[in-house]
């Protein structure tokens, strides 16, 4: 058995099908078959790989907002316990003035936690430069996060 690393490569894939994981599966000529999932180590990770994820994963506008819920309800319990019984972001963009609505959620993100915010903007940032990604964001959201970006270049400029 060899302790040296393997060094495999593949051809050209779609950015978001490149993971560090492996499965493997093993056949005997009796007909035995197995299988695992191995974790490799990803060098040379491609710039906006996990974006690139997120973006085919978030395509309809209540996905969207069910990640949005997610990424900035992180450490509130009723927030994510909304989204377990399909409240929110169920209801399309019209969650806004909802208790609590997306409103609200992007309120308390910048009071508490911008960063989460940029993580946000980046996914909002690759919607916005295609037509589908366009048709994945929910009507009004383009005019309302103009703000959002505009309160956090504030954020981060010190007023």
């Amino acid at each position: 058995m060899s302790a040296s690393p393997l060094d495999a490569r593949f051809g050209p894939v779609p950015l978001a099908d490149i993971t560090p994981f492996l499965v493997v599966r093993a056949a005997a000529p009796g007909g035995l078959q197995g299988g695992t999932v191995i974790r490799g180590v990803l060098k040379n990770d491609p710039a906006g790989r996990l974006d690139e994820v997120l973006a085919r994963q978030v395509n309809t506008p209540e996905k969207f907002l069910r990640f949005l819920i997610l990424l900035l309800g992180l450490g509130n319990p009723n927030l994510l316990a909304m989204l377990g019984a399909g409240g929110g972001a169920s209801t399309g963009y019209a969650a806004i003035g909802t208790a609590p609505g997306i409103f609200e959620i992007v309120l308390r993100a910048l009071a508490d936690r911008p960063e989460a915010l940029h993580d946000l903007d980046r996914l909002v940032q690759r919607l916005q430069a295609t037509e589908n990604g366009r048709m994945v964001l929910p009507d009004g959201f383009d005019d309302f996060w103009v703000v959002v970006r505009e309160t956090l270049g504030k954020l981060k400029g010190g007023g």
